[in-house]
């Protein structure tokens, strides 16, 4: 999604706020946000198409 306006809301924190621009309307399966300390394995399937697993930990 394009970004519309970044803000820095606590510059000591680093912490930024992002306004996109307004999209066409997406089904719910298509699009979500996760925010945490992830890792993630990578690796292609049988006709090369890539493929990420995200989980916190793989230990």
């Amino acid at each position: 999604m394009p970004v519309e306006l970044e803000e820095r809301d606590s510059p000591g924190l680093g912490l930024t706020k992002v306004h996109f621009k307004r999209s066409v309307p997406m089904v719910t399966y298509l699009v979500a946000f996760a925010i945490g300390d992830f890792a993630y394995r990578e690796g292609r399937t049988k006709s090369g198409i890539p493929v990420r697993i995200y989980a916190t930990s793989f230990k």
